[in-house]
């Protein structure tokens, strides 16, 4: 067998291993995430840290919070992408231009195609772009231009062409079966010496090495250095691996690696000196292995485009991690260390290695503790001896091997209780708590009696009553005896002790005062109310969705979804982009500055060298633009300007981002001093509608505790609120005050006009109602007079033939005086009173003024009624009886009774009708 395939070998089985390595974090952008096509050709960061990729479906920027997709005429592909001042050059196919922002942000594109002399890029991929000395180059494999900013030069080649490389201030290429070519002063090109070398290969990448050499890589035929015509291997032994996984790209980055990304395995971070540092891949962190595009931004990060997605290796990340994705060691939850050696405690057992034997930069793996396979819950050194609880019992470790020292299962959590005369060890399990004496090495001694409940956490007061919380959030307080051999008092405490509904609680003692952290709100135990009660000392620490841990006296770590913050007392002072489980001995403190972070899949392990007393340097949070969400137009935000909003348009977004690109996006907006943080329900932007007006302040809020500075805006009075508006309603006012001055005056005018007319109407009516009674009072008088008028004739009539019967009575009898003559005399005389013409006439006159409405009413209902009907009716209406009517006719009784019979007849009454009471009740 060959060297080269034996170092193959060696090199596979050590990569085997390496998936167990650490490496800096990886952070994966996958297709729905970006929401674009999944091949990503090119990568650029512009100068305002903004990250644009050349994307099959077109430009895809992304600030940090939003992700946008702008596209080419005809939704071309673009291979190549070069960021310069204000602009982004683009290539694609039969296609050369450039991007520049706009008013609000975003980009609009410019085509440089009708520069190209022929129209020679009509049928040509542009695959690379780079600047140099104010000279744009865009090149395809068989032609390159050069654009001077205002007409575009076709270069004449000698064949067809690999990519341009700027290296040592020289412009270097590959020509194809030629060699290593340099492009020179008026566009000439000259060969490097003995570059003929590389007839038959493909070069991928040229770049600045040691000593003025060159490194050079080749598709699939390893990694060469040359120095002014001398050719070597750079790594030999692995040229074979690098042939099969086909290196694609390559960059130095600034801090000196060589950065090789490959079409089949991922990407190799070296040191220049071949030693290989990481290696990521698809099986420990990448989300693809074939890597398309690679670049370094401003923080040092590495971006990968890949043929599915986009991912970012942090190389400047302050953590190494420990990607577990074939699941060797399972999801850890705890970790020590003991004279170098790192253990942690998984769900499978424990697992340790040797940190003096092996670099955090090399290839690791670790090896299981025998003895410790199960689910373990806590690993922690006293006195110079590892200490683990485990689901099976308790162990202690020593080196490779365990030695069981107790067989009551589920050791969650331990505690030193130290008195005058010894120290002992209190550790809760499924069933209470048990105790280890420390003389002479740690050792069981007996079941605490009192208790038969499981305690996750517990912690301990100056009287030694044991603080305790159960697996389902309940919290209680247990008091020993003076030996802490069984349980004397116990109490549980809840909502009636001052605590809310708890969840995600943590109980913590300090300076002998007992705690509850509930997330934002702390309750502190008041001994003389034998309550807890809301503190606002470490209100500091609040969070709205997080659970905090004490790691020591003087930090503390907030662990949210995807972060964790690291205080030091109030002070913030660092935060890893890391998701860790959530149990009690999940984060630790190794020697006071290094943190392990215990992981779903794997670890991460701090840097031995970083300050967690130095805080970290925080990115900023940048406003964009407003956008009037109902007409969609936008204005540039500067933070120098306080912005002027109309009234009709306070229906907003505020879009803000933050070039953090491996942070979670979680962030928090305050709309003036005295507002509380509310969550921002999108990262890219904030709405507000119904804004009253006002002028405000925004502020922004990461979710590692950043602050923006504030974005002032003022929300404008309405136009019926303006200065010309509250002119106007003063004109307005007056003008109303003169117009209703003139309309009370007009209606004072009418009303003393209607007052008088009305006067004079009630003094007519006065005039007409006294003329009225008067009249009322004649008709009434006259009415009396012809009553009596009529009575006086009845009664004349009446005495009168009396006195003509008596008369005739004499006569008849013979026995009288008169003569004939004498008799005839009486009676003429008789029967001229009887119809005296004056009595009559007046009798009439009255008779017919006081009936003479009656008697129209009579006449207008039945015509056919003659005048003596009427006088009959009036007489009738008068309620005189029959006797006393005939004589006013100067009839008989029976002559009248036919009267009122054809009276009756006329109208159609009855004949047994009452003609009286008929027209008694005529009105």
């Amino acid at each position: 067998m060959s060297k080269n395939n034996i170092a193959f070998l060696i090199f596979l089985f050590v990569g085997a291993t390496s998936f167990c390595q650490h490496s800096p974090p990886v952070f994966n952008y996958k297709v729905s995430d970006y929401k674009a096509h999944p091949q990503n050709w090119s990568i650029q960061q512009t100068k305002d840290s903004l990250m644009y990729f050349g994307n099959t479906d077109g430009l895809l920027s992304f600030n940090g919070n939003l992700w946008t997709l702008s596209k080419l005429p005809n939704n071309k592909t673009i291979r190549s992408l070069l960021s310069v001042g204000d602009r982004i050059y683009s290539g694609a196919y039969g296609d050369i231009g450039y991007w520049e922002k706009q008013e609000c942000a975003d980009y609009a594109y410019r085509s440089l195609s009708s520069l190209v002399p022929d129209n020679s890029i009509e049928k040509e991929e542009i695959w690379h772009i780079i600047s140099h000395k104010g000279i744009v180059y865009f090149q395809s494999f068989s032609i390159l231009l050069a654009y001077d900013g205002k007409k575009i030069k076709k270069i004449s080649l000698p064949g067809n062409i690999m990519y341009l490389h700027i290296v040592n201030e020289k412009i270097l290429f590959q020509v194809l079966d030629q060699g290593i070519f340099e492009l020179i002063d008026d566009y000439k090109i000259k060969k490097l010496p003995n570059t003929e070398w590389f007839s038959g290969m493909t070069i991928t990448s040229i770049l600045a090495f040691k000593n003025s050499e060159l490194l050079v890589t080749t598709n699939s035929n390893g990694i060469f250095i040359y120095n002014n015509g001398i050719i070597k291997d750079w790594k030999k032994s692995m040229n074979f691996h690098f042939s099969e996984v086909q290196i694609n790209k390559a960059i130095i980055s600034r801090d000196g690696d060589i950065v090789l990304g490959t079409i089949r395995d991922g990407l190799m971070v070296f040191s220049l000196d071949g030693t290989l540092k990481y290696h990521i891949n698809s099986l420990n962190g990448l989300q693809n292995n074939t890597v398309l595009s690679i670049f370094e931004d401003r923080s040092h990060n590495l971006w990968f485009g890949l043929d599915r997605g986009i991912s970012i290796v942090v190389t400047g990340d302050q953590t190494q991690r420990y990607y577990d994705y074939r699941g060797v060691l399972g999801t850890v939850y705890t970790a020590a260390c003991l004279d170098s050696v790192l253990y942690l405690g998984t769900n499978q057992g424990v697992y340790y290695f040797d940190q003096k034997k092996k670099e955090y930069n090399y290839l690791n793996d670790f090896k299981l503790v025998k003895g410790t396979q199960g689910q373990v819950w806590e690993l922690k050194v006293y006195d110079g001896q590892l200490f683990c609880g485990h689901n099976e019992g308790s162990f202690l470790i020593k080196g490779s091997y365990s030695q069981k020292v107790s067989t009551v299962n589920g050791g969650w959590y331990s505690s030193v209780i130290s008195t005058k005369n010894d120290k002992y060890i209190l550790q809760s399990t499924y069933t209470g708590f048990v105790v280890y004496s420390t003389n002479n090495g740690m050792k069981y001694s007996y079941r605490v009696e009192g208790i038969n409940i499981p305690i996750k956490k517990f912690v301990l007061d100056y009287d030694f009553n044991v603080w305790a919380i159960t697996p389902n959030d309940e919290l209680y307080k247990f008091s020993l005896d003076s030996n802490f051999t069984r349980i004397i008092k116990t109490k549980k405490y809840g909502i009636n002790e001052g605590l809310p509904i708890l969840s995600k609680l943590d109980v913590i003692s300090i300076d002998n005062r007992i705690w509850v952290f509930t997330g934002n709100n702390k309750y502190r135990f008041d001994g003389s109310k034998q309550a807890f009660i809301v503190d606002s000392q470490y209100d500091y620490l609040s969070c709205d969705d997080c659970i905090i841990r004490k790691l020591d006296d003087a930090h503390w770590a907030l662990l949210y979804k995807d972060s964790i913050s690291i205080y030091r007392d109030s002070q913030r002072i660092n935060s890893f982009n890391i998701s860790v489980n959530m149990e009690y001995n999940s984060i630790v403190m190794l020697n006071g500055r290094q943190l392990v972070f215990c992981l779903n899949e794997g670890y991460a392990i701090s840097d031995s060298k970083i300050d967690l007393n130095k805080s970290k340097i925080r990115i900023p949070l940048h406003f964009t633009k407003l956008e009037y969400v109902k007409t969609k137009q936008c204005i540039p935000l500067n933070l120098d300007d306080v912005l002027e909003i109309p009234y009709n348009r306070n229906h907003i977004k505020i879009h803000f981002y933050k070039t953090d690109f491996t942070q979670d996006k979680i962030f928090y907006y305050k709309l003036d001093d005295d507002t509380p943080w509310q969550a921002v329900k999108d990262m890219s932007f904030v709405e507000f509608s119904n804004l009253r007006p006002n002028q405000y302040k925004l502020w922004i809020k990461s979710i590692d505790g950043h602050v923006s500075e504030p974005i002032e805006f003022v929300i404008l009075q309405p136009w019926y609120f303006s200065k010309l508006a509250w002119f106007f309603y003063v004109l307005l006012f007056f003008g109303a005050l003169k117009l209703l001055k003139i309309y009370f005056d007009k209606k004072l005018t009418q009303e003393k006009i209607r007052l008088e007319s009305e006067n004079e109407r009630l003094l007519r009516e006065h005039k007409y109602e006294l003329e009225n009674n008067r009249l009322i009072q004649d008709n009434l008088l006259k009415s009396k007079e012809l009553a009596n008028a009529t009575m006086h004739l009845v009664q004349k009539n009446e005495l009168l033939q009396e006195i003509k019967e008596e008369l005739i009575d004499v006569r008849k009898t013979g026995d009288h005086t008169l003569t004939t003559k004498d008799f005839q005399n009486l009676m003429k005389i008789i029967n001229q009173n009887m119809t005296v013409d004056d009595d009559r006439n007046f009798f009439e006159s009255n008779f017919n003024d006081v009936h003479e409405a009656f008697f129209k009413k009579m006449k207008s209902e039945f015509p056919e009624l003659t005048i003596l009907d009427l006088k009959l009716a009036a007489y009738l209406k008068m309620n005189l009886s029959s006797k006393e009517i005939a004589p006013l006719f100067n009839i008989s009784i029976r002559g009248l009774e036919n009267k009122r019979y054809r009276l009756r007849k006329k109208l159609g009454l009855p004949n047994d009708f009452n003609l009286s009471e008929y027209f008694y009740n005529l009105k």
